[in-house]
């Protein structure tokens, strides 16, 4: 399955961004726009998050893929992102960070 970004999803889900913060038990005084921050990238969303979004989604939503969206966003807008672990910038590194966290997470519930 190909994955596709967050915003994609819910619009071709026929969902609202107040469905889908909903669903995933965003909080605050606006949800629906903390997801929109999420979705665009303007926002860095927290690993948990990014797991639940792609449980969500079916798959079709990664944490690598909102890791992606926030790298290419700190991109566009003249900034760096910068991994605490690894100290290397860029969407590789975002991207990995967020990979090599979900694939811990997902071997201890494995076992």
């Amino acid at each position: 399955m190909s994955t596709v970004d967050l915003s994609t999803w819910r619009i071709t889900a026929g969902k609202n961004l107040r469905e889908i913060a909903e669903a995933l038990g965003i909080g605050g005084a606006n949800p629906g726009r903390t997801l929109q921050r999420y979705e665009n990238g303007s926002r860095a969303c927290p690993l948990d998050l990014a797991v639940a979004i792609q449980t969500l989604t079916e798959g079709a939503v990664t944490p690598g893929s909102m890791a992606a969206t926030r790298a290419a966003y700190l991109r566009d807008h003249g900034q760096a992102f910068t991994s605490s672990d690894d100290g290397k910038n860029g969407a590789e590194a975002a991207s990995r960070h967020v990979n090599d966290e979900a694939a811990g997470s997902h071997a201890e519930t494995a076992r």
